[in-house]
């Protein structure tokens, strides 16, 4: 059932996309709490089915800096992982997903170091905080296997339609069981094939009276 705090246009469109059809589109204008109803989709999603992998996409970051927020204070009792992977600006040296790679490698990093693990976690250690050339394609290893672990472990991800993760997944053979993608309206065609392809069931999110996507003879 949906939340009750929904308003009644809200709950229609829950009911619509939980019916089960491969694709649902919901329309509406700016501030009317799409973000948040799609976020209450997603809590009820992995509530229902742990297990569930959902990608979320959107044409520009900003949206999907929105999203993510949303996410972790909806999800936060859940302890599910959200993980996005575009840069949080475009001067940042790293991207959302290698930063939470090298968080998650700190926390595993403060562990007993002895035993048979004591060379792994020395591998830990250095990948955190090089020491030379050598010790950095080293560490570009391990933080590199560490993203993609994170990446296809996540409960949700977040990328743009352009991010070449995206393509990178198609060619993997990934498949998630929800796909949704936001200001679908703002995306030409190129742009949304990627994430719809890599989901069973799709949800375009926007709003109609947006201005167009640019033609690529435009850009």
């Amino acid at each position: 059932d949906p939340p009750a705090d929904l308003d009644p246009s809200k709950k229609e469109a829950w009911d619509s996309v939980v019916v089960g059809r491969s694709v649902n589109v919901v329309v509406g204008p700016p501030g009317v709490g799409k973000t948040y109803l799609v976020a209450r989709l997603i809590e009820s999603v992995l509530v229902h089915t742990p297990s569930a992998r959902i990608l979320i996409s959107s044409q520009n970051h900003e949206t999907l800096i929105s999203m993510e927020h949303e996410l972790k204070g909806v999800l936060k009792p859940l302890g599910n992982m959200v993980v996005r992977v575009q840069k949080t600006d475009v001067e940042a040296d790293a991207t959302a997903l290698r930063q939470t790679s090298r968080d998650f490698l700190d926390a595993v990093s403060r562990a007993d170091t002895a035993g048979p693990l004591a060379n792994p976690y020395r591998e830990i250690r250095e990948a955190l905080r090089p020491a030379d050339g050598s010790e950095q394609a080293g560490a570009e290893r391990v933080l590199r296997d560490t993203d993609n672990l994170l990446l296809r472990s996540s409960d949700v991800t977040l990328a743009t339609t352009s991010s070449p993760f995206i393509e990178e997944m198609i060619a993997d053979g990934e498949q998630f069981d929800w796909v949704f993608v936001e200001e679908a309206a703002r995306a030409n065609g190129a742009e949304l094939v990627g994430a719809l392809l890599l989901g069973n069931r799709r949800v375009m999110i926007g709003d109609h009276r947006q201005l167009s996507p640019f033609e690529a003879s435009e850009r």
